[in-house]
């Protein structure tokens, strides 16, 4: 057992939520949770949940991206015939558009730090620029979501959240952290990568989530599908940009810099594939422009 602690700053009610409430009514493997306790104070707050033991996740190997496909596939699918919406925040197009608000509301505030360079102040000056860009194009963001059915969603759906522990009856994934966790379409937990070294996405397989979820939605086209995946990467790309925004007012504000960097190739990279970059797409999408030119604009 573990004791996940929750300062103040913190809310722990959705993942409380999730584990009390949402995932005992689910067909899928999940750990152990024990209880809640809050401290004395009120300011403070403990999870207390099975350890989640097992080999740590690999997006490299195509065996660990077509077991993680298949647990959100069964995921996706037994909540949304569930019905579970409970008390979970939006977890739709609107919240990654709140994510991009802020980030070109920080970004200007930290543009003085002494430690960036000028290449790096004009590099974030050009993310503003294509924010604004991306904000105008925003309804084709909504188009493709809009097709898509709502259930539960991670939210962070990452290596760094997952386990694949070896059972009797084979490899089972443990997810865990689901702070993030809300209610709409699933193309963040599904969003692919294209760089391994911006760690945005678990990148799931997609022809195994299909094969999963096409009883209950068959509706859901692999072109569909591979477009909602990419606009996952999109709206992830976001979500990372502005919470790595709020360290270019620290002394390590270059290294923020170098992390955007990656996190806006991988949006320019999505866009393209999606045709939201201005540039028309083919039925098959692009491949987008060359990564290593995207992380240097």
């Amino acid at each position: 057992m573990i004791a996940k602690h929750w300062s103040r700053e913190a809310d722990p009610r959705i993942e409380r939520m999730v584990y009390e409430e949402v995932l005992p009514r689910l067909s899928v493997p999940s750990l152990h949770y024990y209880g809640f306790v809050a401290d004395s104070d009120d300011e403070s707050s403990w999870t207390f949940l099975e350890e989640a033991t097992g080999a740590k996740y690999s997006k490299l190997l195509a065996a660990d991206r077509e077991q993680v496909a298949r647990w959100l596939g069964l995921l996706h699918t037994s909540a949304a015939q569930a019905g579970i919406t409970a008390a979970l925040p939006d977890a739709g197009p609107n919240r990654y558009r709140i994510f991009l608000k802020a980030a070109r509301d920080a970004i200007p505030a930290h543009l003085g730090n002494p430690v960036l360079s000028p290449e790096d102040v004009d590099f974030l000056e050009a993310v503003l620029a294509g924010l604004a860009e991306l904000e105008t194009r925003w309804s084709g963001i909504e188009e493709i979501c809009a097709s898509a059915p709502t259930t539960l969603v991670h939210g962070d759906f990452n290596s760094k959240n997952m386990r694949l522990r070896q059972a009797a009856n084979g490899t089972t994934v443990v997810v865990f952290d689901w702070d993030d966790a809300g209610w709409g379409v699933p193309a963040v937990d599904l969003a692919q990568q294209a760089l391994p070294a911006s760690n945005l996405s678990a990148d799931p397989d997609l022809p195994t989530y299909r094969s999963t979820v096409q009883e209950r939605w068959p509706h859901l086209s692999g072109d569909a599908l591979w477009r909602l995946a990419y606009c996952g990467s999109v709206l992830r790309s976001l979500a990372a940009l502005y919470w790595e925004a709020r360290s270019l007012r620290t002394e390590w504000a270059s290294m923020a810099v170098d992390n955007i960097r990656l996190y806006e190739a991988e949006r320019a990279h999505a866009l393209a594939r999606i045709g939201l970059d201005g540039v028309p797409v083919s039925p098959h999408g692009r491949s987008g422009p060359p990564l290593a030119e995207a992380i240097r604009q």
